[in-house]
């Protein structure tokens, strides 16, 4: 692979799954606190430790030699990933409490936790996301890029980059307190949030219609077993009572399609 290639593509992958991480996190706190949060230290949709993680581990995978079966066994992705992902959790979680002064992640209510950055329980969730990911996840994805043009990849690769540092520089200076002298950054700063927030929304309102889109077929299945059953009073069919079902998957799902277009173009749907 041509230097330039292989520089391009680590950044495509750092950014991809930068973003997927932030996803994760969004999704795992809903589930855990019952509301979205926006897990990301930074203003923007993305959490720069899987980033770091996935690449290393992509990269640390292809550089150990291979059997004569051409492929790694899970084993032993299972023990590098979660090396690896430790380490960079250990490191990066120190890092970003001397410089952001928050953590981001305590492992502290866990049974041989080092300082609370990691805990062996985490390492060994680590470990099996990683071979899920190097197994499943990123042969599909890699598979999905392929056809993506190398000018493409570079100058999305380009204003990622771009963004991402203007994410830094500004989170960075609110968080050692610049921002109280130069509005400026502050201003910045709160629109990036905005945005992030935004995004978080969502990217909850997608998981909630995919959980609806998912129920669709299920409810119409269930109204073809029941279409033969009336009511014991007004021999109603069921079928017209069950129809609810899929009525209101279906207009929950606009309802969440038009909330989310609503926080980004409100004049679209005042407009419309």
């Amino acid at each position: 692979m041509p230097p330039s290639e292989f520089v391009v593509k680590t950044v495509y992958w750092f950014f991809l799954y930068g973003c997927i991480g932030w996803g994760v996190e969004v999704v795992y706190a809903a589930i855990k606190e019952h509301k979205l949060v926006n897990r990301g230290f930074l203003c923007g949709p993305i959490c720069p430790i899987y980033g770091f993680g996935m690449v290393g581990l992509i990269y640390s995978v292809s550089l150990i030699p291979m059997p004569d079966s051409g492929s790694m066994s899970a084993v032993a992705i299972f023990f590098i990933g979660m090396i690896l992902t430790t380490a960079i959790e250990l490191v990066g979680g120190w890092a970003l409490f001397k410089i952001y002064h928050i953590r981001w992640w305590d492992y502290s209510n866990m049974k041989f936790n080092l300082g609370g950055y990691i805990c062996p329980q985490f390492s060994l969730l680590w470990g099996l996301g990683s071979v899920l990911m190097i197994k499943v996840f990123h042969p599909l994805l890699a598979r999905g890029s392929n056809p993506m043009p190398f000018k493409v990849m570079l100058i999305l690769d380009i204003v990622l980059f771009i963004f991402f540092v203007v994410d830094v520089i500004v989170s960075t200076a609110a968080a050692i307190g610049l921002n109280k002298y130069l509005r400026e950054i502050d201003e910045l700063r709160a629109r990036l949030r905005v945005t992030s927030d935004k995004l978080t929304t969502v990217l909850g309102n997608v998981v909630v219609m995919i959980v609806f889109i998912r129920l669709l077929p299920i409810a119409m299945k269930f109204i073809g077993k029941n279409s033969k059953f009336l009511t014991s009073m007004m021999r109603i069919p069921f079928k017209y009572l069950y129809y609810s079902l899929p009525v209101g998957c279906v207009l929950t799902v606009v309802h969440l399609i038009l909330k989310s277009i609503l926080l980004f173009a409100p004049d679209t749907i005042e407009k419309a």
